[in-house]
């Protein structure tokens, strides 16, 4: 092991402190295990396996729609329109 020093804000040491105390760890084991964390989530490039990629889209059971149908579900009700149309009128007459 190599031994270091490092400057932590005061309410992180206390955090860490707190942790370690919770668990019967050293401070050390837990900036050890921490940093251990943080490096399995943020591997770097040369670390990485393969690299991402987009994954393949799968079938989601989508049903064919006609053209009538779609511009049914895209309409608004009629209802919700007028409260717009009431809440843009009122609006621009405050302005």
């Amino acid at each position: 092991m190599i031994r270091t020093q490092i400057q932590l804000p005061e309410g992180v040491h206390l955090r860490l402190k707190r942790v370690a105390r919770q668990r019967e760890w050293s401070l050390a084991e837990a900036i050890r295990r921490a940093a251990e964390e943080f490096l399995d989530r943020h591997p770097s490039p040369e670390e990485s396996i393969e690299a991402w990629h987009l994954p393949q889209p799968r079938d989601m059971g989508t049903r064919p729609m006609s053209a009538a149908e779609i511009k049914r579900l895209a309409q608004v009700p009629e209802a919700e329109e007028r409260f717009r149309r009431e809440r843009t009128a009122t609006t621009n007459e405050e302005s």
